[in-house]
């Protein structure tokens, strides 16, 4: 009983804190991590990755075929695409990604009409 309370009392001490946090710090360094969730997973385009990339804005469209593939490759059941390829593209270009897609990969779209 009585470690039970020196355990409990030194709990509340912030040097026991400090300890607790780097153990489980490096337990969490070492041991591997846990496995995929099995749901959704969104894949951004975000400014870190847009630094990555070393491309501006809008990217080639043959770029975003080999990451779809890259999805696939990691396991991907679907991919879903919602990006507005706005811009003028290569045909190699058009094509590789045109390549890359599959009855797994989804486009969104938006239907503008304009009357003339």
């Amino acid at each position: 009983v009585l470690a039970v309370l020196l355990v409990a009392g030194l709990s509340l001490l912030t040097p026991w804190k400090l300890v607790e946090a780097r153990a489980f710090d490096y337990l969490s360094t070492i041991s591997p991590p846990p496995p995929p969730d099995d749901g959704p997973v969104i894949v951004a385009i975000d400014e870190p990755s847009l630094a990555e990339i070393g491309l501006q804005w809008p990217w080639p469209r043959d770029l975003h075929g080999r990451l779809v593939e890259a999805l696939r490759r990691a396991g991907a059941k679907a991919v879903g695409l919602d990006i507005i390829f706005a811009e003028p593209s290569t045909p190699a270009a058009d094509e590789a990604l045109v390549k890359s897609l599959g009855p797994d990969v989804v486009l969104a779209g938006d239907e503008t009409f304009i009357e003339t």
